[in-house]
């Protein structure tokens, strides 16, 4: 795997502030009383209104594709013959790279892109006995001589992908070439003695060129035909043909396809830069390559919308199956391109980003020059393992199946409580029609609030619908887990397909923090919805497909920041308080769902940062405690973020809760929000000191409006402490708030779902 590569699309924000040393911080974990699980020790030792200040944005012209719905079809296989694609062995747990593979190597001849921050790809699966996947494409014509290139990503699995040149006949033992794609390596059907040195990566990018020759081909002399591997020529060699009569007279078909007829794959096949081209070029003695190429037919994907299947034209309608259009995370090429400010192509010459962007254990800590009146940061870069955590590799997923709770194991002990008990913690009344569909959004959304320029549109109404849509999934994900009511999964099923048909929130204006906020709020809620109803039989796997690609498209956008759009090196508010701790609270939620290692690792990196960068000894929230009347909020939010990264760390198996840098940890902020709830005072020694805030908010410093907001569903996080630390004296201060009438059902949507009913243990 390729770090260096990895780490500019996913940790992009770690790396873009000024940095200086390293670091000798010692860390001491606490000795605490966990009842659930036992992770993996770590050490070898036995907001609703948020706002920011006021920026100057740039407004954002990208274009992200739409999603609608696809029925599979029926495949034809008339004039196919798969039946010695069968692989031994079969798909082995643990061989698949997560769905949605990082961009490590994108392609060279990618010039297209239509949008800056998504890239779509062909996506091959293989999921029926009667066909495999494939792509396919017909030349109108067959083509004497010619070149076809491509880049291919292919996930780990026994089972092979192909790309096969045809003649006039489909069959695969008569191709001219059908290149077989093993894992990790490459072998050409017919051709037993040749040995391919070449290899690759499951999960990486791989460009291949193939041009052949078929001008001096007879029915019994071979066409020639030359293989390109990453830019390195494999060689010139006769096509190994069953019956040369069908290929003498030039390539017709180009098929990419994965898996066999026999059994299904969980796996993938992707496709990118597709170009095929008539006319020689061949580096061997042979041919002069003087003659001109012609771009017959060339495919980026970038034109087709997300979800959509490859089963109609240009593609030969008959063959191609299981092939639709996929959205990948933002690739290199792309952030390469923004990162590139002076625009001389070399990323950290005078750009103002640190040149070591690459280094992929370094963490970049960020904090208030004074506790209190200056918006004055300084960051440092430093070692991930001076914190004598180890290397950030260690952070690997164990469980995907669980984001913050066992549903499984909080079902079955829901079970055991009386009704009207589970009713109490899991209803939040806010009643939701499910025969209703909730209109969609646009692409572009920028939230009702903060007029940053004249080119910006706001619509309150637009910010209604979008929370109208989240408090409603909420809602019918505790109705789906609590009372299995299907009408809940219909709902919310119908629903995401419609927005994703649109592309609701797809351009969503990533430099404006009131839109960015209002999509976390967004991304969580239905993040867990799809936790909880995501692998049911009960919804389409064509609709699953569709879903999974809106939601990537949408959340692989989570790690772009303002500050980028700025042209700055020094990250905002947006980024260092709690915009970016709620970011990297989704980030591992949706690394875990799609098993990608590197976004579960953000948020391990975030804690750190958090205990070292942002709180006072006392355990306050250096900046959220300075904004006026409303301190108090912010910073019972953002806690409450730092408590649900450690949980979800926690279920994997991590204790972050343990961890302590420079004598702070997680308890000790905690325990700060505790007090500050009971004794206000706690907070207004700092909130008069105001860093952000409305007028009114700046001038009411002295009176926080923490229950007139939203009180304690604000501190709907300390669910999640009191389950983990049920014996601890923090635990015993608050278990009565909880068990007041009113706090019956405790609910924040900062946190996604119902927290009482996810977390209440009696």
């Amino acid at each position: 795997m390729n770090i260096k590569l990895h780490i500019v699309i996913l940790f992009l924000p770690l790396f873009l502030f000024a940095c200086g040393g390293g670091s000798d911080t010692q860390n001491t974990p606490s000795t605490n009383n966990d009842t659930d699980k036992t992770p993996e020790p770590l050490f070898d030792e036995s907001p609703e209104n948020s706002d920011t200040d006021d920026l100057d944005v740039i407004p954002l012209d990208d274009t992200v594709d739409v999603l609608p719905s696809q029925t599979p079809e029926t495949p034809d296989s008339n004039n196919q013959d798969y039946s010695d694609d069968v692989v031994d062995g079969g798909l082995q747990n643990g061989d698949l790279e997560n769905d949605n593979p990082v961009i490590t190597n994108p392609a060279d001849n990618d010039t297209t892109q239509s949008d800056e921050y998504t890239n779509h790809v062909a996506k091959i699966t293989d999921t029926l006995t009667t066909d495999t996947g494939e792509l396919r494409y017909q030349l109108s014509a067959p083509v004497e001589s010619g070149k076809i290139s491509l880049s291919f990503l292919k996930q780990a699995s026994e089972k092979d992908a192909f790309i096969t040149l045809f003649g006039s006949s489909t069959t695969v033992s008569t191709a001219l070439i059908d290149l077989r794609i093993k894992s990790g390596s490459f072998e050409i059907r017919n051709l037993d003695t040749l040995v391919i040195q070449q290899t690759f990566v499951s999960g990486e990018w791989v460009n291949v060129k193939i041009s052949w020759d078929t001008t001096q081909a007879t029915e019994s002399v071979a066409p020639l035909f030359t293989l390109t591997i990453n830019g390195n020529e494999v060689g010139e060699f006769s096509s190994g043909s069953s019956d040369l009569s069908l290929v003498k007279s030039g390539v017709e078909y180009v098929g990419m396809r994965l898996g066999d007829n026999l059994s299904v794959l969980e796996s993938a096949y992707y496709i990118d830069n597709l170009a095929i081209f008539s006319g020689k070029e061949f580096s061997g003695t042979e041919y002069s390559g003087t003659e001109k190429q012609e771009v017959l037919f060339s495919d980026n994907f970038e034109n087709h919308k997300a979800g959509t299947s490859l089963k109609i034209a240009p593609y030969e309608n008959n063959n191609t199956n299981e092939a639709i259009v996929y959205g990948l995370p933002i690739d290199l090429v792309n952030i390469s391109e923004i990162l590139d400010l002076d625009g001389d192509g070399i990323i950290g010459s005078e750009d103002p980003f640190p040149n070591n962007l690459y280094n992929y254990e370094s963490i970049t800590v960020c904090s208030r020059t004074e506790d209190v009146g200056t918006k004055d940061h300084e960051c440092e870069e430093k070692s991930f393992m001076d914190y004598g955590l180890g290397s950030i590799t260690d952070y690997k997923i164990t469980d995907p199946s669980v984001l913050l709770f066992d549903r499984s194991a909080r079902k079955a002990e829901l079970a055991t409580y009386p009704q009207e008990t589970v009713d109490s913690i899991c209803t939040i009344e806010k009643p939701v029609d499910y025969d209703r569909k909730i209109e969609a959004l646009p692409e572009k959304y920028y939230g009702g609030e903060y007029i940053h320029g004249d080119d910006y549109v706001y619509d309150d109404a637009e910010k209604e619908r979008l929370l109208d849509f989240k408090e409603a999934f909420t809602v019918a994900t505790a109705d789906w887990f609590v009372n299995e009511n299907e009408q809940a999964v219909t709902f919310m099923v119908q629903n995401l397909l419609l927005w994703a048909e649109t592309g609701s929130l797809t351009e969503i204006d990533l430099a404006h923090g009131r839109s960015t906020f209002d999509m976390k709020r967004w991304s969580i809620a239905v993040l867990f919805a799809w936790e909880a109803i995501g692998n049911l039989d009960l919804i389409a796997d064509a609709d699953k497909l569709v879903i999974e690609s809106y939601l990537n498209t949408i959340i692989s956008r989570m790690d772009y920041h303002d500050y980028i759009e700025q042209g700055s090196s020094e990250p905002t508010g947006l980024d260092m308080y709690n915009h970016g701790w709620f970011k990297d609270a989704i980030n591992m939620m949706w690394g875990i769902k799609t098993n990608n290692d590197l976004l579960f690792q953000l948020g391990i990196k975030r804690y750190l940062r958090i205990l070292d960068g942002h709180l006072r000894t006392d355990g306050s929230v250096i900046a959220e405690t300075q904004r006026g009347s409303v301190a108090l909020h912010y910073h019972t939010v953002s806690v409450g973020h730092a408590v649900q990264l450690a949980e979800i760390a926690y279920q994997q198996g991590y204790d972050l809760y343990s961890v302590s840098v420079n004598g702070l940890d997680i308890h000790k902020a905690v325990e700060y929000t505790i007090s500050a709830i009971e004794d206000h005072s706690l907070v207004t020694q700092y909130s008069q000191y105001q860093l952000t805030c409305t007028e009114e908010q700046c001038n009411n410093w002295q009176v926080q409006d923490f229950n007139e907001r939203s009180g304690w569903n604000d501190a709907a996080f300390l669910e999640i402490y009191i389950r983990r630390f049920p014996d601890s004296e923090l635990a015993k201060r608050l278990r009565d708030y909880f068990t007041l009438p009113e706090f019956n059902s405790v609910y924040h949507d900062t946190l996604g779902s119902i927290t009482s009913c996810d977390f209440r243990q009696y």
